[in-house]
């Protein structure tokens, strides 16, 4: 099973890959799968601990609407 800081590393690797991206969809593409990452770290944590895991919902990152013009 991939641990905690699995996931962390690969969201933290996802970033910075975001950073190096020469679009706008790249950018936005790598910013999701790192949240994704730390949604799975939040997950492994739970079972790891044996609580209960409720899936993060956070519109407040969403790529506006006319991210993939630049692509």
């Amino acid at each position: 099973m991939t641990t905690p800081a699995e996931y962390r590393k690969f969201a933290s690797d996802c970033m910075r890959e975001a950073e190096r991206a020469d679009s706008t969809g790249a950018q936005w593409t790598m910013i999701g799968l790192a949240r994704i990452g730390l949604e799975l770290e939040r997950y492994a944590k739970a079972v790891r601990d044996g609580v209960e895991w409720k899936p993060q919902r956070d519109d407040t990152l969403e790529p506006p609407h006319d991210h993939c013009e630049d692509n």
